[in-house]
């Protein structure tokens, strides 16, 4: 190896010593950001056969991050609707082993797939399930859907309605990216009079076009 090939080992290694040493305290700071995003308009954007190899391997890395960087906001999304699933299964846990100790007295279900919307207010889907209770009881309802939308950043709300009115049971979903599936469960608990009650769900998205694929509405009549 001669001299000159040892020069070069010396002087990239102090170069990758610097990178690790600065590049963190460089990276948050804004003056920082602001040139690197100028560097990258600048010379990234150029043809490939035009940019040097030290070039062209800066402005990949810089591009690898930028997907790492949207995938890690994908995956908070992700972990937002689990937590909040989480959540209402154990809040639920307790109402659901006090019904198991009551009788069924009437059951219904409705199964699905397909409703859509722009709306942005509540409007009817089509689950929708009618169910008589011979005399007072308690309806413990419960709907599954796979609910998405065309939009980066919109949300999806849902909310249960008896009789035509809404009641307290809500949910929704905020979307990462377009097309994105998170699975929404929405429950509840009312006491009812003798009579044929209906339950509905109705849902709105702030923007886009909610979609909705798979979902099952469930509502049992337990005796008070």
């Amino acid at each position: 190896m001669n001299i000159k090939r040892y020069f070069f080992l010396y002087i990239f290694g102090i170069f990758v010593l610097f990178a690790l040493i600065a590049f963190p305290a460089y990276a948050t700071s804004a003056i920082f950001l602001t040139k690197a995003t100028e560097y990258y308009q600048k010379t990234c954007t150029k043809k490939i056969e035009n940019l040097q190899p030290s070039t062209a391997v800066i402005c990949y890395l810089f591009d690898k991050v930028q997907e790492h960087e949207q995938a890690l906001q994908n995956l908070d999304s992700q972990e937002d609707a689990i937590e909040n699933l989480d959540t209402r299964v154990t809040a639920n846990t307790s109402d659901i082993a006090l019904l198991k100790e009551r009788q069924i007295l009437a059951y219904g279900q409705y199964r699905g797939a397909g409703f859509t919307t722009t709306a942005n207010t509540d409007v009817p889907t089509d689950a929708q399930v009618d169910i008589e209770c011979p005399f007072a009881c308690i309806l413990f309802m419960n709907y599954v859907v796979d609910s998405r939308n065309n939009q980066t950043g919109a949300h999806n709300f849902y909310q249960l309605y008896l009789n035509g009115i809404a009641l307290s049971f809500q949910n929704q979903a905020s979307y990462g990216f377009p097309g994105q599936a998170i699975p929404i469960s929405l429950t509840g608990i009312y006491p009812v009079s003798a009579g044929t009650h209906t339950v509905q769900v109705y849902a709105h998205p702030t923007a886009g076009q909610l979609e909705e694929h798979t979902k099952t509405l469930t509502v049992l009549a337990i005796r008070e």
